[in-house]
């Protein structure tokens, strides 16, 4: 009967002692390239919708007066609803992810716009947009997590990885 407590408590404590040391790996994302936010409460991954932009210039008495450069989303607001909270993150699998910017967007009646550039009279002043800045990690094996460095306020983002693409989300009130 000893040997028998002895070899139950020995399984035991070598099961306490992996689950200790073998942390669980974070899910990552099968895709590559595409953006995904991670929920804070479920650890689960939600793709980011793809959006379709097209930029727009803008000029003031024949470009002498000075331009501004607009990049535009159509509708409103985006598909996917973040509630607002701390911790904010996306992550992402690609091989560059110090490239991706993250916008934040004016709402207009049918659009979604941020002003990219602005030219002042004659080229005498320039504003150029960057974005807002982006902490990169990495996460797991083979992904990177992105998190703004700041809290974000509410209203309507994309995040612009290399090639284009726009991965569009909106913070609202928490619930």
């Amino acid at each position: 009967m000893p040997k028998v407590k002895l070899t139950a408590c020995m399984g035991l404590l070598s099961c306490v002692v992996l689950a200790q040391s073998g942390a669980i790996p974070p899910l990552e994302p099968e895709a590559i390239g595409i953006v995904y936010y991670l929920d804070s409460t479920t650890q689960k991954l939600v793709p980011l919708p793809i959006e379709q932009w097209k930029a727009v210039g803008h000029a003031k008495g024949l470009g002498f007066g000075g331009a501004t450069g607009v990049l535009v989303l159509q509708g409103p607001a985006a598909a996917v609803r973040i509630p607002a909270a701390d911790g904010l993150a996306m992550v992402v699998r690609v091989s560059n992810p110090e490239l991706a910017k993250l916008y934040l967007f004016t709402r207009k009646k049918k659009t979604r716009e941020v002003e990219l550039a602005r030219v002042g009279f004659a080229g005498a002043s320039q504003k150029i947009s960057h974005g807002i800045a982006l902490v990169v990690t990495k996460y797991g094996e083979s992904s990177f997590k992105l998190t703004p460095e700041s809290r974000l306020d509410l209203g309507e983002y994309a995040i612009d990885m290399p090639g284009g693409k726009m991965f569009t989300f909106g913070i609202d009130a928490s619930r």
